[in-house]
């Protein structure tokens, strides 16, 4: 039982054939640094219980799965975190407001989902002085004041301060993000 491997500090297991749902023991392994679970087959919603996870501070990336449901509140309490990436599943809903806990990330990740309404304020608030990579989708339904990359359909995301004077924000921009 993964759950057990309580001494495990990096786990990647990228790219394999995993299917199923992601086991709620994850949120066991509370000496976790980075977990990498991307493009894999999980289905289901991320367990409420990866908030647990207080020591993880390079990533968490569920990526390229078939995740569904809402986003876990719980995942704001990951507050030294650097990298979320939870881009390419079927995410539904809002984004919590408990993101705005996650003063340390530098990549958030939550573009081609169908996730819908207003990003909350008080995580603007935050993410205008922090500046991370943070993605979402472009549609009527997603509104993102503070988001740096804004991402199409097909994958496309392009950076808002490409033209301006803030253009140095951007990075690598120029380039379609690793996804």
């Amino acid at each position: 039982e993964i759950g057990k491997l309580v001494l495990v500090r990096t786990l990647f297991a990228q790219s394999n054939t995993f299917i199923g749902f992601l086991p709620t023991e994850l949120g066991n392994l509370n000496r976790m640094l980075t977990l990498d679970l991307s493009n894999n087959g999980f289905t289901g919603p991320i367990p409420s219980e990866l908030g647990n996870l207080a020591a993880i501070r390079d990533k968490l990336d569920l990526s390229s799965n078939r995740l569904s449901g809402p986003l876990p509140s719980e995942l704001g309490d990951l507050r030294a975190i650097r990298q979320l990436n939870l881009h390419s599943n079927n995410l539904v809903g809002q984004i919590p407001s408990s993101f705005s806990g996650l003063t340390r990330v530098t990549r958030l990740r939550l573009d081609d989902n169908n996730l819908t309404g207003n990003v909350p304020q008080d995580m603007c608030d935050v993410y205008d002085l922090t500046v991370p990579e943070f993605y979402t989708d472009c549609l009527d339904e997603m509104v993102c004041t503070c988001c740096l990359f804004c991402c199409r359909d097909g994958g496309a995301c392009e950076c808002k301060f490409l033209g301006t004077n803030f253009e140095f924000l951007c990075n690598d921009s120029l380039r379609s993000p690793e996804r």
